[in-house]
């Protein structure tokens, strides 16, 4: 999902994805497999197993939605502060067009709908100083890893069944 060098991704993307950088293709003109795939990866409008599963790498921020993908912690920003989040006119937003580069170092510049009440002051307070410990690298590209793996590499077991033995083999 991270390296987009690889052909097979290639491949996939020119057979399925009607617009480059959209995955919203018309599900009754794919094949089972593709869509056994895409209703695997929006299962429970993005919070699926397979979402969860998966640990977002920023680094330029390009690719990674501030508020909703789960890139603080393996916790999105959304989930931990709802009020914040509704507030925000940041909403859908990369996490690289949150903010600015400038002789300091990284700025972080959160829109909100209104002044915050002095109780969300406090909690936006809390998310900037999570935010501070963050830093973003504009040489290099976000990624996705795998989370049950201390590599962050996918693996699976398949079962070869011959002649009522069990072998197995790890891919």
């Amino acid at each position: 999902m991270s390296d987009d060098n690889r052909k097979w991704k290639d491949i996939l993307e020119s057979k399925y994805i009607v617009v480059p950088g959209n995955s919203n293709v018309w599900l009754n003109c794919q094949s089972w497999w593709w869509r056994d795939l895409v209703n695997i990866c929006r299962e429970g409008e993005g919070e699926g197993w397979f979402q969860k599963a998966l640990v977002w790498k920023v680094r330029s921020g390009d690719s990674i939605r501030f508020w909703e993908h789960p890139w603080i912690d393996n916790n999105n920003l959304k989930g931990l502060y709802p009020r914040l989040f509704s507030l925000s006119l940041n909403q859908g937003m990369p996490v690289g067009e949150t903010g600015f580069l400038d002789d300091y170092g990284w700025q972080w510049n959160l829109k909100w709908r209104r002044e915050r009440f002095q109780w969300e002051a406090v909690l936006e307070e809390e998310l900037l100083s999570i935010l501070f410990r963050e830093v973003l690298y504009k040489d290099s590209k976000d990624h996705i890893t795998w989370r049950g793996d201390s590599k962050g590499i996918f693996f699976c077991k398949i079962s070869i069944y011959s002649f009522g033995q069990s072998r197995y083999r790890t891919k």
